[in-house]
């Protein structure tokens, strides 16, 4: 993506995770473009973004680049091994508060892909990077209260309710209505 090099060099943590036929790895130039388009598309993709009013080029970047530049956040584009399409992304941080965690703040499946068991794959292989990799004993995730397969998906991924909480979007601060879930690894 030509347009994301004129606002300046990028620092990969070079993350690759492999496991159940799905391959983890930084978002780079090539997977942007892809990844970009689920960002603008609020129709289909505003519950697994949060943003409920697409991003335009810049905006995408300074989320982009705050993945790479801070240390405890990662942005991954998801694939199927052996091949060379992005089929979704996962987005969080590790959050240090006494003991590490991890906080999924995006994460999406090309609506094409869905329900093929990639999105759970993609999870499961992150979870176990997580555990053995970073020695992190929870996951947490937000997801909107109106998003009921989204609820249901992190409820079959072994996520537990915590509680109610009203978020506010990313882009438009408008109030959200949200479960905050919880797996314990």
């Amino acid at each position: 993506m030509k347009e994301l090099l004129q606002y300046g060099v990028l620092i990969m943590k070079n993350i690759e995770i492999k496991g159940e036929g799905i391959v983890l790895r930084d978002i780079t130039e090539k997977e942007a473009q892809d990844v970009y388009f689920w960002y603008s598309d609020s129709k289909d993709y505003k519950h697994a973004t949060g943003i409920n009013s697409g991003l335009c080029l810049q905006e995408f970047y300074d989320l982009w680049r705050e993945a790479v530049i801070k240390k405890d956040e990662f942005f991954l584009s998801i694939f199927i091994e052996h091949s060379n399409k992005c089929l979704g992304f996962i987005k969080g941080e590790i959050v240090r508060d006494g003991s590490l965690s991890v906080y999924i703040s995006a994460f999406a499946v090309d609506k094409k892909f869905r329900r093929k068991k990639i999105g759970t794959k993609a999870l499961s292989s992150l979870l176990k990077f997580i555990k053995t990799e970073l020695g992190c004993s929870n996951v947490f995730v937000t997801v909107y209260l109106e998003n009921h397969t989204g609820i249901n998906f992190w409820f079959n991924n072994g996520f537990n309710f915590v509680k109610k909480i009203s978020k506010k979007g990313l882009k438009d601060n408008t109030v959200i209505l949200a479960v905050f879930m919880k797996r314990e690894l």
